[in-house]
């Protein structure tokens, strides 16, 4: 099972300095993670808290596309002004000759794939999932910064052809660790 993990970077300096903007911009988060991660990629929404997902996937090279789909998506989104000029959101370029690599809300993303134990839950609508990689994944997804995709390297091993053919400026969003 493949695990990915997101997070929206500085959610609550955001949402406390600008309170009706980041309910819009929530709500433009979730439409593109779901659309991406569910709808284009056949990945499973296991779990939303705030504006942190857990998705899985059996195809560990939809996951990787459905995190670059995603971080493109949300690079073209329609965000409310007043998120594009936050302090915490600012438009910024690779280099001075390409398009913004991060515009808008930054989401963190985290791809790690292994072994967990899938326990059904009658209190909750989905189920959990335990075990070391769900706990690596999350804590990769915890050490990536806004607006990128961390991955382990078994991750990259099994999709670095995915990586290598995307499109310029998705480079800024994925990284590979051990």
């Amino acid at each position: 099972t493949c695990f990915v993990f997101t997070g929206v970077h500085n959610l609550c300096a955001i949402e406390n300095m600008l309170p009706e903007a980041t309910e819009e911009a929530i709500a433009i988060h979730n439409d593109v993670m779901r659309s991406c991660f569910v709808g284009r990629h056949g990945g499973r929404e296991v779990a939303l808290r705030d504006a942190s997902f857990l998705f899985t996937f059996g195809d560990i090279t939809e996951a990787v596309r459905a995190c670059l789909d995603a971080q493109l998506e949300l690079n073209n989104s329609p965000w409310p002004d007043e998120i594009i000029t936050c302090k915490f959101c600012p438009a910024q370029s690779v280099d001075a000759d390409t398009p913004p690599a991060f515009r808008g809300l930054r989401v963190c993303m985290g791809v790690h794939c292994g072994q967990a134990i899938c326990v059904p839950t009658k209190t909750l609508p989905y189920p959990l999932y335990a075990g070391q990689a769900v706990r690596k994944a999350f804590r990769v997804a915890a050490a990536s910064r806004g607006g990128q995709i961390l991955i382990t390297s078994t991750v990259y091993n099994k999709t670095r052809h995915i990586i290598q053919g995307n499109p310029e400026g998705c480079s800024a969003w994925i990284r590979a660790i051990e």
